[in-house]
């Protein structure tokens, strides 16, 4: 008991040089002791709290951060049309979500120039095969035509010796001729048509 007062006391040796030179004492009364600690108690209850909330706000902003830059990456994958590959991923971070949306766009950029490749080969193809056709149609057409006109010049050849006619007619050359022009160009059209050896 100190003025009265219940006291706690504390004695601490002091040593200088490895020599004991003396004592140091504090003496705290019960009720500053009971209130210090209270304090100290609500310190600390103050500081978790303030760590905690400042914690919750860290944490808040940055599932933000994450919730939107996944938001716009979900939302810019689910407005791909395959009419239309212009439409990105519109996220400007530099982060990881920056990146992937970064490749994603890298990435549809490629497929629209192999898209325009596949349809300029379909085009082309497509073409190919038309062309193939109109060829198979005039060979085979050519054909159909050649035969009747073989058998029109034999008969104009035949009418020309039955009756006698001079060699000289012009009429019967005439015809002999234009079917002879009409069968030249016939010929060369079934060369052309047909398939040569490729080199």
């Amino acid at each position: 008991i100190i003025n009265g007062v219940k006291s706690r006391l504390i004695l601490k040796p002091v040593f200088i040089m490895n020599r004991y030179w003396g004592a140091l004492a504090l003496a705290a009364s019960k009720t500053r002791e009971i209130k210090y600690i209270a304090n100290i108690n609500k310190f600390l209850i103050a500081a978790i709290g303030a760590g905690f909330l400042v914690s919750l706000l860290i944490f808040v902003a940055i599932f933000r951060k994450i919730y939107m830059s996944l938001n716009a990456i979900v939302g810019g994958i689910k407005n791909i049309k395959f009419e239309n590959f212009d439409n990105g991923i519109n996220l400007k971070v530099k982060n990881e979500f920056g990146l992937i949306a970064e490749s994603f766009n890298d990435l549809l950029r490629k497929i629209k120039v192999y898209d325009k490749q596949i349809k300029k080969l379909q085009d082309e193809s497509i073409k190919s095969a038309k062309l193939s056709t109109t060829g198979q149609l005039s060979a085979g057409l050519a054909h159909e035509i050649r035969n009747p006109l073989s058998s029109i010049r034999m008969m104009a050849q035949i009418i020309k010796r039955r009756y006698n006619i001079s060699g000289d007619c012009k009429e019967m050359n005439v015809i002999i001729k234009e079917i002879d022009r009409i069968n030249g160009i016939l010929k060369n059209l079934l060369e052309y048509a047909k398939p040569g050896a490729i080199n």
